[in-house]
């Protein structure tokens, strides 16, 4: 209905002429489609010649509104074919797409070459939105964060922000950067942007000073290790790594020349001390003779939980001239009894140590020394052979160990002493150093002395050999003789057969021969291979000796079976030498390790190896083996060379931390040292036999059990032992 009423408008001022008259042609009849072509005022009128005839007019014609020159086909009309009667609106097209609109181009809203300019932003036609101050459609304003991209590499920071219409420079619309001060989002331990924590020293601290020194160490910075760098030697390694040097620093203290309270005349005793950085300690014994001395030797940490007593009212450091306490892993120690005896006389480079009769007094150590689970950088001397870590301290009356009632102390050789009656304690810390004494001692304190021997501090007069000669090289051989040096005579030794200059030796059997044996040597595959222990009887036997131990209730030597209990213990001491006489060698290994025969006693804190040897006593009138004795095996190790054939390059070193024994070699338990006894409390006089076996139940297997153990007679008369040979 639009678009006709749109024609109508039109249509009613076009005038058309009729076809046989120029009178004006009435208007059109809307509804008829049709004009009145004759003027005869009848509109289905198809006759053109006025002549009332009934053609029909050939031609269609469609109205032209918007003048495009294209008609509206939904309107047609049937006109003559001259065109009259047909209005100047009217064409023959009627191809027009849009008969209102003359460009034919009407957009969303009707509006003719309108554009969509009629839509609000809203896409609304004629709506009312429009857009806000940053170009958002009814937005209450700039509603964008922004997020700042300071490392430039396209992720924003969460935490910098800004509320803008468009991106500020600098700045993106993600806030995914999850390191925004480093571009590769890499950061390391040390806050440096892609640096792989090549800021970390060697011991772990960011920017620190630490770094790896000449001998592999983390030395400076915040470890409290010096940087090796001195080079004494200038063999391009530094001192404190070179295999020529000593590379830890020591504490000394050293007991000189004291004498026992009211007992001088049993000798002056000069022994020390030394503490290793690492918490290994030595104890030397450099003049103890004539000894008569109730000492402990031992050591304990606070309260007495772990303990070693290495002697107590023994004889023990007359025949132990060293006891070298290694510091495990766990904070305990393992004694090696077979270090050497190298004395650092301090005497001229020590300070003196002024304290009262039983009294201590405080000495800095120069280091921090670890003693069980304590470091300590000072320690407490005291008069009586003793230091202290913490209190409470000992006194002059000395005690077995574990004392419950005592603070953390070694105990080199505690007793009643009164330096203030004669002798002096020295203390010295010795710093690392590649330097030699004239004893060719790393770290030693030997001086020249007379005939230009290097003098230890121990000597006891000028160094004259056995032709009288001052710094000669005379000695005396094995054949008792004075040779060498300036005597003109050669050095012999006796042979397997006792032949002075002999030449009997061992064959490969173990057997003498030769020289004035008569003996021919045996075929070497002929011989047993294996390990081969035997007890030395002869050591045995001139070692037994009658001994009396106090106990107290609860002593370790109790609970390790070594007296019938407690108070004052009767007991016959003797040494034990045990040989490999064997062609392999006896292999422990270390105690920590395991093993069937290990026992580790926590009364002493330390490992035993049952297996190794048993003491018994035989009542030899009853012929019967009495209910009483012990096991011993506290440590492995190789003391001596017992057979230099068989090990004609000396012993491989076994010792406490790697036990065993080399094949050649031998063992040796003193007399003085604990549990080295038997206890014949209440035993009634008469004649015994001691049993001295080593390996006892055979579980270390041999090539031979028949020379396992030693028999040694004796005669028990009151306060006294006889051996009967």
């Amino acid at each position: 209905m639009t678009r006709l009423s749109t024609f109508l408008t039109v249509a009613l001022v076009v005038t058309v002429a009729g076809c046989g008259d120029d009178a004006a042609a009435p208007a059109p009849d809307p509804t008829a489609g049709e004009l009145d072509h004759d003027g005869d005022g009848v509109f289905a009128d198809v006759d053109c010649d006025d002549d009332d005839a009934t053609v029909l007019g050939p031609t269609l014609w469609y109205p032209d509104v918007d003048g495009d020159g294209r008609g509206d086909a939904a309107f047609p009309v049937r006109a003559c074919a001259d065109g009259l009667g047909v209005a100047a609106a009217y064409v023959a097209d009627d191809t027009d797409p849009e008969p209102l609109c003359a460009t034919d181009d009407t957009d969303a809203c009707g509006v003719c070459a309108g554009g969509d300019a009629a839509k609000d932003c809203l896409g609304v036609c004629f709506g009312p939105a429009r857009p806000d101050a940053c170009g958002v459609c009814e937005g209450p304003g700039p509603t964008t964060w922004w997020y700042a991209d300071g490392d430039g590499d396209g992720l924003g920071d969460p935490l910098e922000r800004a509320l803008a219409c468009a991106a500020p420079e600098g700045f993106v619309a993600n806030a995914d950067d999850p390191e925004p001060g480093c571009a590769t989002n890499d950061t390391d331990d040390c806050g440096v942007c892609g640096g792989a924590n090549g800021d970390v020293d060697c011991d772990g601290v960011c920017f620190g000073g630490a770094a790896v020194d000449g001998c592999g160490r983390c030395a400076g910075g915040g470890t409290g290790v010096v940087p090796a760098v001195d080079d004494t030697d200038d063999d391009g390694t530094p001192d404190l790594c070179d295999p020529d040097c000593l590379h830890e620093r020591r504490f000394i203290v050293q007991w000189d020349h004291v004498v026992h309270f009211g007992n001088g005349d049993d000798g002056e005793y000069t022994f020390q001390l030394v503490l290793h950085e690492n918490g290994d300690f030595i104890v030397q014994y450099g003049n103890i003779e004539p000894y008569g001395l109730t000492a402990t030797v031992g050591m304990q940490d606070l309260g007495g939980t772990h303990a070693v007593e290495f002697g107590y009212q023994t004889l023990f450091p007359t025949s132990r001239p060293t006891v070298f306490a290694r510091r495990g892993d766990d904070a305990t120690f393992v004694a090696d009894y077979s270090h050497p005896l190298v004395w650092l006389d301090i005497a001229a480079v020590g300070e003196p140590v002024e304290v009262e009769d039983d009294h201590f007094a405080v000495v800095p150590i120069g280091f921090e020394f670890p003693f069980y689970e304590g470091r300590y950088e000072s320690l407490s001397v005291g008069d009586n052979g003793i230091v202290a870590f913490a209190p409470p301290y000992g006194g002059y009356e000395n005690a077995s160990l574990p004392a419950s009632g005592l603070g953390a102390f070694i105990a080199p050789l505690w007793d009643d002493f009164a330096p203030q009656d004669g002798g002096t304690i020295w203390v010295y810390t010795a710093p690392p150093t590649c330097e030699a004494d004239c004893n060719g001692v790393v770290g030693g304190f030997g001086v020249p002395g007379e005939c230009g021997v290097c003098l230890t501090g121990l000597e006891e007069g000028p160094p004259y050999d056995c032709a009288g000669v001052c710094g000669g090289a005379a000695a005396i051989d094995g054949c008792g003789v004075c040779a060498g040096g300036d005597t003109g005579v050669e050095a012999k030794q006796r042979d397997c057969a006792g032949v002075c200059g002999g030449t009997a030796a061992y064959d490969a059997c173990h057997v003498c021969v030769g020289g004035t044996t008569g003996l021919e040597a045996s075929d070497p595959e002929s011989c047993p291979q294996g390990i081969d222990l035997i007890v030395d009887e002869e050591h045995v036997a001139d070692t037994v000796s009658l001994d009396h131990v106090t106990v107290s209730e609860g002593d370790c030597l109790i609970h390790e079976g070594c007296v019938g209990g407690a108070g004052d213990r009767k007991v016959i001491r003797f040494a034990t030498t045990i040989a490999n006489i064997g062609s392999e060698d006896l292999v422990l290994g270390h105690p920590g390790d395991g093993g069937p025969h290990w026992h580790f006693d926590e009364c002493h804190s330390h490992y035993h190896f049952e297996a190794y040897a048993a003491y018994r006593i035989i009542d030899v009138a009853a012929e019967q083996m009495l209910d009483i004795g012990s096991k011993n095996g506290f440590c492995v190790l190789d003391t001596a060379v017992y057979d230099p054939f068989i090990a004609p390059d000396g012993c491989k070193g076994y010792s406490c931390d790697d036990q065993g024994i080399t094949a050649g070699c031998s063992d040796t338990y003193n007399a003085d040292l604990q549990c080295q006894w038997i206890d014949v409390t209440g035993l009634p006089d008469g004649l015994y036999e001691l049993v001295i076996e080593t390996n006892p139940e055979q579980e270390i297997p041999e090539v031979n059990y028949v020379n396992n153990a030693a028999h040694v007679r004796v005669q028990l008369e009151g306060e006294t032992v006889t051996v009967i040979r």
